[in-house]
């Protein structure tokens, strides 16, 4: 099932940008980005320091807003990371 485009675009986070950071967390969890959709269950890759510390700076760099890694920790699906993305960029 590939991302739901209507779904996330909703939450105020453009289709080039989305894409940006499917690829990366599709890098970072070493698999093909056609395998992430809004509900991929995170919790069934280790997300281990290096990888939340990674997705963090990913989302700093293209969404230029800061998270913490217990909000990424938090993130049970990607459609969750979209959720924390959309939250931080109401209180910039």
């Amino acid at each position: 099932m590939a991302i739901d485009l209507k779904k996330s675009e909703k939450l105020g986070v453009n289709k080039m940008e989305r894409e940006k950071l499917l690829g990366e967390m599709a890098n970072l969890l070493e698999m093909n980005v056609n395998q992430l959709h809004v509900e991929y269950d995170l919790k069934s890759h280790c997300l281990d320091s290096l990888v939340v510390v990674s997705m963090i700076a990913a989302i700093d760099i293209i969404y230029g807003v800061r998270v913490h890694g217990s909000d990424i920790e938090k993130c049970t699906t990607v459609n969750d990371i979209f959720h924390l993305i959309e939250s931080k960029q109401k209180i910039s």
